[in-house]
């Protein structure tokens, strides 16, 4: 069982058959690909008007090494609060910045922590 992301999906032309119970991932040409994203910060992240709760930390990441838990929410990031336009904005981009890049990141007790974004597998 897994998860993968539109990141990854948007590589491919999908093709999905509802009645077959079958789904078919074709490469997409590559003048429609997208460039791939690299989380680096090792968080899987629900997004809310108010805050990112954490849905799943991988192992041996930057999440787990700095103790974040799954049920953890993030308020802020950097200064600025997570708010409706989260999606919309480049905020989100934050988990792709280069390694080596901190990123402070404020949990919903007010605590500020700090996470070095890392490549981890």
């Amino acid at each position: 069982m897994g998860s993968i992301g539109l990141p990854l999906i948007a590589q491919f032309d999908v093709i999905m058959d509802i009645t077959a119970e079958s789904l078919w991932l074709r490469p997409a040409p590559p003048k429609r690909r997208l460039p791939m994203l690299k989380d680096r910060s090792g968080f899987g992240l629900a997004v809310s008007p108010s805050a990112l709760t954490v849905a799943h930390v991988a192992a041996h990441s930057p999440a787990e090494m700095s103790g974040w838990s799954i049920g953890d929410q993030i308020v802020r990031i950097d200064g600025r609060p997570i708010n409706a336009s989260y999606t919309r904005g480049e905020l989100w981009r934050w988990r792709f910045l280069p390694a080596g890049t901190h990123v402070r990141l404020v949990d919903g007790s007010g605590i500020v922590r700090r996470l070095t974004l890392a490549d981890y597998y």
